[in-house]
C-alpha cells in the first residue's frame, strides 16, 4: 500500500510540474458528433 501512495504522490508532483510549465494536461476535449444510433446508421 505504501508503494501505491508513493506512485500517486509522484503523479501529483508531475502534474504540478506540467502546470508550472504552462501545460494543461486536461485541455483536450471532444466535440459531440452525434448519437450512437445516428453514427451506427451512417456506417451500417
Amino acid at each position: 500500500m505504501e508503494e501505491k501512495n508513493e506512485i500517486i504522490e509522484q503523479r501529483y508532483k508531475n502534474l504540478e510540474k506540467l502546470k508550472a510549465a504552462g501545460i494543461d494536461p486536461f485541455k483536450e476535449s471532444f466535440s459531440d458528433i452525434g448519437s450512437i444510433k445516428s453514427i451506427k446508421d451512417d456506417y451500417s
